[in-house]
């Protein structure tokens, strides 16, 4: 399908090898949650979901979001400071976040509601840090363009995550499988991240000075003071959700909401995220070279809208593939799938194009339209949730005012650069 959606080029091959080994990655917790399902209790994947939600939250400002620079210095020796910064503002951050976690371990319990979440939190810190060093070592291999490491990690990451949660369920961990399966593939994709690096270069960390260091951090500082924000407000998003449905319904509805989506959202994430990378790289390429990158922008979103029938069939069958594979106790995801549906298809679109605004340096713009974007979310679930409108119905009204809304923000990113067409003159 891909291979029409995208020409053949450089960046088709890019964007194919990623999507080959996100698919196979994704295809393993696929494979495995009709057995996860009848392992562990939707009550049990609301806990995990809170665990998650939290970990979320803090694990996009980990790193300042300065692994997203690495991608833009020229010289190779700039990009390993900002590797080397990004890191080192993960470690500190989560070396807070586990002082916070012994001080106010009880607070935090309470005003989640949830005792079963006690002691892991805990591994909390742990998490954050990890997925501050995935995010920035996956950032320097798309740097270097090697993408078929990336896909290699994705499917170690995923195969660990899926035995352990399998070990762990079968063995009756309940709730605390999920997470430490979570943890393990974490910790696994940053070993073997870290060991590429340096069996291909020993010497990786030659240049690397508190000076330069600092250089970087002041050069590309609107990255942890616009895009920092504008990715924690994206991800209080999702958590946000989790924690409005936690406060107003029951944890197994909390359960059977984050199974479902995640069902749906796990592979549409990764093969937008996968294109979004690639073109991240290309455009940076075409702008710093001076070349207009409009018609590049419309061409991968009119190739991608010829993926939305394929939606059309998501939304007539989830019904019947929920109660089918899951069993009937998971039957409601399928109707959440379909309520989400109208959204999720034009996010996709929107999230492959996302990183336009920071190569043209308008996050600024870009930071206003996300705040209303995930404003819209809260502020409209928890207003139909308040006045006791039934879930479904709830998310069925929401997800047709993003599908508006991210049309025109859609518009708005290709006239942006159509507009800047004076930059490559």
């Amino acid at each position: 399908m891909f291979k029409k959606i995208i020409p053949r080029s450089e960046t088709s091959k890019n964007i194919l090898t990623l999507i080959t080994g996100t698919t196979i990655a994704q295809a393993i917790p696929l494979a495995l949650s009709p057995i996860l399902t009848r392992l562990y209790s939707p009550e049990e994947f609301g806990t995990f979901a809170l665990y998650l939600s939290i970990v979320a939250i803090f694990g996009v400002i980990s790193t300042g979001r300065y692994e997203l620079a690495i991608m833009l210095p020229k010289k190779n020796e700039d990009a390993k400071n900002i590797l080397i910064l990004s890191i080192s503002i993960a470690l500190v951050i989560s070396l807070l976040l586990l002082l916070l976690v012994f001080l106010f371990n009880a607070q935090i319990v309470s005003l989640f509601n949830n005792k079963a979440i006690s002691k892991w939190l805990y591994f909390i810190p742990v998490s954050v840090l990890l997925t501050g060093v995935y995010n920035t070592l996956k950032s320097w291999f798309n740097r270097e363009k090697k993408y078929k490491i990336i896909a290699s990690n994705g499917i170690i990451r995923t195969s660990t995550v899926g035995v352990s949660n399998l070990g762990f369920g079968y063995g009756g961990f309940n709730s605390s499988g999920l997470i430490i399966g979570n943890v393990l593939g974490l910790l696994i994709s940053v070993i073997t991240f870290t060991k590429k690096i340096f069996m291909s270069n020993r010497y990786f960390l030659h240049k690397i000075s508190r000076v330069k260091i600092n250089k970087m951090a002041r050069r590309y500082i609107d990255f942890p003071k616009i895009n920092l924000l504008h990715s924690f407000l994206d991800m209080g998003r999702e958590s946000g959700i989790i924690f409005i449905l936690s406060y107003f319904l029951s944890t197994e509805l909390v359960g059977i909401y984050f199974f479902s989506a995640n069902i749906i959202k796990m592979p549409l994430t990764v093969i937008s995220s996968s294109i979004s990378q690639i073109f991240f790289k290309k455009i940076s390429e075409n702008y710093n070279k001076k070349i207009p990158i409009d018609n590049t922008i419309k061409s991968i979103i009119l190739k991608l809208a010829l993926t939305l029938p394929i939606f059309v069939l998501i939304y007539i069958f989830s019904p019947l593939i929920f109660s089918s594979i899951f069993g009937l106790n998971w039957l409601k995801g399928g109707y959440i799938i379909q309520a989400l549906i109208p959204w999720l298809g034009m996010s996709f679109i929107s999230a492959s194009i996302s990183t336009v605004p920071m190569v043209l340096e308008k996050q600024k713009e870009f930071f206003k339209i996300g705040f209303f974007y995930n404003l819209i979310i809260v502020v409209f679930l928890f207003l139909f949730l308040y006045i006791k409108i039934e879930l479904i119905t709830s998310l069925t009204i929401l997800s047709y005012i993003l599908f508006l809304y991210l049309m025109f923000t859609i518009i708005w990113i290709y006239k942006l650069a159509k507009k800047d067409n004076s930059h490559g003159i």
